[in-house]
């Protein structure tokens, strides 16, 4: 079915029917995530060399992903940061991870290969946290906030502000600390982009500049994630894929070991 020869590991088996056995009960939804599975372990299979050098640190993300997604049908509040960012881990920072040896890191680069796999982790993570920013509105009126409990109360806010959708002070104050927390993780997912194979920088840095932007726009809506939705116009859109090819002509790989962690 995958057009691959050759034996499937264990450990894929084993994955393939475990996640069939929990997730068909999810209905329509799990035999969805089912089939990503499936083409998650073709995937391996195309670029066996690829995943053979990082198979333990892709095994474990490949894991976490659908955990991720289990934890999403049965958890609705976060109490802390600490909470949020595994969640955002198992949904988005797994991806960045599991990207990475599809991308490739440029042979020229000198970083570590952890310093790499941490700017994927938090390319993922800013993803994942500027879609909870964007997204508030539309996940209260489907009764689930994604945002730090513990923060929450700190700004003076609770569930029920929330619900209510009414922009204030404390809520633009919360908002303004909570993009700037997105940015940082943006600006160090930025700082491993370079590090990656030539045919893939374009589209990566394209992508984080594209994405970033959505923050952008939650600040021109006065804080608005309630009733507005944040979107990059497609003006925007078209004006960041020569600045990002631009700026990947002009950056190169660095020339000395990147030991920065992401934590």
């Amino acid at each position: 079915m995958c057009g691959v020869g050759g034996q499937m590991n264990l450990w894929m088996v084993q994955m393939l029917l475990t996640s069939r056995h929990q997730l068909w009960t999810g209905g329509r939804r799990g035999w969805r995530i089912y089939l990503l599975v499936v083409r998650m372990t073709c995937l391996m299979l195309h670029y066996p060399q690829q995943f053979q050098n990082f198979r333990l640190t892709f095994r474990h993300p490949f894991k976490d992903m659908i955990k991720g997604m289990r934890m999403d049908l049965k958890k609705s509040r976060y109490k802390d940061f600490d909470e949020l960012y595994l969640y955002c881990y198992y949904v988005a920072g797994t991806v960045g991870l599991m990207s990475v040896p599809v991308m490739g890191i440029s042979p020229d680069s000198k970083a570590t290969t952890e310093s790499v796999y941490n700017a994927a982790l938090a390319l993922g993570i800013a993803n994942q946290l500027t879609n909870i920013l964007r997204d508030v509105g539309e996940d209260a009126r489907r009764g689930r906030i994604y945002l730090p409990q513990d923060e929450l109360v700190q700004a003076g806010l609770s569930d029920e502000d929330v619900f209510k959708g009414k922009v204030t002070d404390k809520w633009r104050s919360f908002m303004k600390n909570q993009i700037s927390r997105a940015r940082k993780f943006f600006l160090d997912a930025e700082q491993g982009v370079m590090e990656l194979s030539r045919a893939s920088r374009w589209p990566v840095l394209a992508s984080l500049l594209l994405y970033r932007q959505i923050l952008d726009e939650i600040e021109a809506n006065d804080y608005n994630n309630f009733t507005k939705r944040a979107y990059v116009g497609k003006a925007k859109k078209l004006l960041a894929l020569p600045v990002a090819y631009g700026r990947t002509l002009i950056s190169r790989p660095s020339s000395s070991g990147n030991q920065s962690t992401l934590g």
